[in-house]
């Protein structure tokens, strides 16, 4: 059982009761928190997991919101660890080394791509202007134009969220301690990470991602530059300023796809291996399409906007009717991009 309320301020003296989380999502959607601890400092995010861990604390670990569709009618229970430099208050660790760059995982993600394009190392430009931090782009394994974070990644300095145990305050004993953390925070590389398509082990391991060390191939700075002010005014049409997740579908492996469904969809519309969802969606209608707070942008079905006051019952109601439509057209199954926190 959680410990009693009365406590918690004693565990987390840092952190904010019954705050809303829809100002913490790009969304603009969501319930409350029981307590919330905003932090960029990834020593806070450890302490924060093994007290919780220690006290059978329910806890969650959020970075930028960016991907995160939260349920506007109910509250998570626990804490909630916000790990991200979205005030930019002070510098967080960047460390630059030959052609290689180490960060924080708070880090928001287009201050990496930024400084890598700035150096002229090639690998993120892709990447740019894709909101939210470090971490949490590798946790979905984010990309854009065919290429994702992973194909730069050298490994990550992970948290694993073991309980610490309960020691006395002797010399001995501290320093046991700390060897203990020290061994539950450890670099795994990019293999153990198992990357593929808006995918990792993150999406199924219980780790904290507090920082991460990216190798770069040299490249040409104006091409770098000139690639991602072309992609920044992409971007700009496609998503503007909206309240809004992104993609909120995958899009479709055409090695997942039988071939009686694959004799539905127009073959020009393929792009490396698969079958974008927003071409699917637009085939049945999505586009423009409105339900309560809710609407589909008129340019691109893969892409909900919230209006103002949708709820989680809106986005819930209107996914359902968009994979009935897909699926009874085509014969395939829509899956979220976005993660649920309800």
């Amino acid at each position: 059982m959680p410990v009693k309320t009365t406590s918690t301020k004693k565990l987390f003296p840092q952190a904010k009761k019954n705050v809303s989380l829809a100002p913490y999502t790009t969304f603009g959607l969501g319930g409350r928190a029981e307590y919330l601890l905003v932090t960029r400092d990834p020593q806070k995010v450890v302490t924060a997991i093994q007290t919780a861990k220690k006290n059978n604390f329910p806890y969650y670990l959020m970075g930028g919101g960016s991907n995160i569709i939260c349920n506007d009618q109910s509250t998570i229970k626990g804490l909630v660890v916000v790990y991200d430099d979205r005030n930019g208050s002070s510098p967080v660790e960047i460390q630059t080394k030959g052609r290689t760059i180490t960060c924080a995982c708070c880090l928001p993600l287009s201050k990496l791509v930024a400084l890598s394009i700035a150096k002229g190392f090639a690998g993120l430009e892709s990447l740019t202007d894709i909101p939210g931090t470090v971490g949490g782009a590798l946790v979905g394994n984010a990309g854009a134009y065919g290429h994702a974070i992973a194909e730069t990644l050298d490994s990550v300095l992970i948290f694993d969220g073991l309980p610490a145990r309960r020691t006395s305050s002797s010399a001995k004993a501290l320093r046991d301690k700390t060897a203990k953390q020290e061994k539950t925070k450890r670099w795994i590389s990019r293999k153990e990470c198992q990357f593929s398509y808006r995918d990792s082990i993150f999406k199924r391991k219980n780790y904290a991602l507090l920082s991460a060390k990216f190798k770069f191939n040299q490249g040409d700075k104006k091409d770098l530059q000139k690639m991602a002010a072309s992609i920044t005014a992409d971007r700009l049409v496609k998503y503007g300023h909206s309240k809004s997740p992104g993609s909120f579908f995958k899009n479709i492996l055409v090695s997942k796809v039988s071939k009686k469904s694959l004799a539905l969809v127009d073959q020009t519309k393929i792009i490396d291996g698969k079958i974008p969802t927003g071409y699917l969606l637009a085939t049945v209608g999505a586009k423009g399409m409105k339900l309560g707070g809710l609407k589909i942008a008129d340019y691109h079905g893969n892409l909900i906007i919230n209006q103002g006051g949708a709820t989680f019952r809106d986005v819930t109601n209107l996914v359902k009717i968009l994979k009935d439509r897909v699926y009874t057209k085509f014969g395939i199954k829509l899956e979220e991009e976005v993660r649920y926190m309800i």
